[in-house]
């Protein structure tokens, strides 16, 4: 006769699983480059900064807001759609001028 204990067990088990999994997924997460990141979420932008810093970028940096209802960035990184008020971060004065031609006010950081 099988022992009571070994559905809870089981179950225990599989739940030990799936939380494992769920770090797994959280650590990869962790070590995606935060501009990688930024094209399918939200992450600090000071982030994206750091990272650019970290690679030597020395190119001026911007925060650009969108001013408009829509700004579309589908053609240029982070090729996403931002709405009034949400912020991008900017390298560069090509990428800048980019970003404003999209509906994006922009100043140095």
């Amino acid at each position: 006769m099988p022992q009571k204990t070994f559905l809870p067990v089981r179950v225990m088990s599989v739940a030990a699983i799936l939380s494992l999994s769920g770090l797994a997924v959280s650590v990869a997460r962790a070590q995606e480059p935060a501009t990688k990141a930024f094209q399918q979420r939200n992450v600090p932008l000071s982030w994206i900064f750091n990272e650019w810093r970290r690679n030597g970028n020395t190119a001026n940096t911007y925060l650009c807001v969108c001013d408009q209802d829509r700004c579309n960035t589908q053609p240029n990184w982070p090729f996403r759609s931002f709405g009034t008020g949400e912020a991008i971060p900017v390298l560069g004065e090509w990428n800048l001028n980019q970003a404003r031609r999209n509906g994006f006010l922009c100043a140095r950081r």
